[in-house]
């Protein structure tokens, strides 16, 4: 039997942009470009899933550095707001998770301050995340 791994990490910073539950993602009537990121048990599988559900440019790295600046891009996308949902990211380390959410929160602050997208992250599930705080 496996057993479940869950993250014991910090929780989001920014109760905009970040949602724990579809309720909330549909009371705020958010359409646009949506990628649903599957289950990921490591980076890799992580950085592959966003390449391909988010169909980033062939350039792409797949390292950290590449995903915040193709965070800060989606060029490619015409829709004005890009949904970014996430089925499970618990079982990434703490340091991999770490490092995903300086890029979310560095990410979300980056789209405030631009008009051409509006950048949302969903985590299913409260118990990956815990209450919204800092992320």
């Amino acid at each position: 039997m496996t057993e479940s791994k869950t993250c014991p990490h910090d929780s989001p910073t920014d109760e905009l942009y970040l949602f724990t539950n579809m309720a909330e993602l549909s009371q705020n009537n958010l359409k646009g470009y949506s990628a649903i990121i599957p289950v990921v048990k490591n980076k890799q599988e992580l950085l592959q899933q966003l390449a391909y559900q988010l169909h980033f440019p062939v350039y792409f790295g797949f390292n950290w550095d590449a995903l915040l600046e193709l965070f800060q891009d989606f060029s490619w996308i015409s829709e004005k707001n890009i949904i970014i949902a996430h089925k499970d990211i618990s079982c990434l380390s703490q340091k991999d998770y770490a490092i995903y959410k300086e890029i979310i929160n560095e990410t979300i602050n980056f789209w405030k301050s631009q008009t051409e997208h509006n950048l949302y992250f969903f985590f299913e599930g409260e118990s990956r995340l815990g209450n919204h705080g800092d992320f």
